[in-house]
């Protein structure tokens, strides 16, 4: 079952898709995608609106279901300049699925909520907001390298250590370009690969997929995925899909680094 709830919030159209799948999680609805479209005005501008100016808009609520959080209006990073939230005062989760483990990320600290007192779950992350998220809860040493990537001035100055650490661990790696591109989208192709490698997984090179996309993973992706799975850290969004080629989100995330923090226990 897939419903899509609208919101219009001053200048900018938000539309998310979400699934029902009976034999999932208690029938409990998830986000599959979502998109929007901001109105530019005559001066090739952003209308000011509160989505502009930090306003957030809000998910319709499904049918006969827990109230769906907050949705956010723009991409913002983890490391906002303002306190940490204190996962009893988070506003957003309540009735959200992640909401134990959102919960428990924040209080080991390696996740935050923000400023307004939001986590924004279903907000997507992108390479270096991962990575952040990752490698504070890995907590690998910080051997203080320097990043040398054409386009190091766009990573955001929390994540640079962050980045730094991974890349001397192996869990990550620039493009053939020698650009990092942190602004791109995480997919849950990625994030298997990623977590495959911070914890150490055994992967077998020749593993097949009994997913019902298999065929749209990324060949390279394949072995992660099934290791991911076998281990216990991922599964599918609903009628054996994986989804591989679909954005992460923030519960996701948590979700699934959680979870590797919990094997290594």
């Amino acid at each position: 079952q897939n419903f899509v709830g609208i919101t219009i919030d001053g200048g900018k159209l938000t539309a998310f898709t979400y699934e029902i799948d009976q034999n999932v999680d208690k029938a409990a609805p998830y986000l599959v995608d979502q998109f929007g479209i901001q109105k530019i005005s005559n001066t090739g501008n952003n209308v000011d609106t509160p989505s502009n100016t930090g306003g957030g808009g809000t998910k319709p609520a499904p049918p006969a279901t827990p109230t769906v959080p907050t949705a956010p209006t723009t991409p913002s990073s983890p490391e906002l300049p303002a306190p940490i939230v204190p996962a009893a005062k988070l506003k957003d989760i309540g009735g959200h699925w992640a909401a134990a483990a959102i919960n428990k990320a924040v209080e080991l600290g390696f996740a935050k909520g923000y400023a307004d007192g939001t986590f924004r779950p279903n907000q997507t992350v992108n390479r270096a907001e991962f990575i952040t998220l990752l490698m504070r809860a890995v907590k690998h040493p910080d051997a203080g390298k320097s990043l040398g990537f054409k386009d190091t001035g766009k990573i955001p100055a929390w994540s640079q250590s962050y980045i730094a650490q991974a890349l001397d661990a192996g869990i990550i790696a620039g493009y053939n370009d020698n650009t990092f591109r942190p602004d791109q989208v995480i997919t849950r192709a990625e994030m298997a690969a990623l977590i495959v490698r911070a914890g150490g997984v055994e992967v077998n090179p020749k593993a097949a997929l009994s997913f019902a996309d298999a065929k749209v993973a990324p060949k390279w992706a394949v072995p992660y995925i099934a290791a991911i799975k076998d281990a216990g850290l991922v599964n599918g969004i609903g009628q054996n899909r994986f989804a591989p080629n679909q954005s992460v989100t923030r519960a996701e995330a948590v979700t699934v680094i959680l979870g590797l923090l919990q094997r290594a226990q």
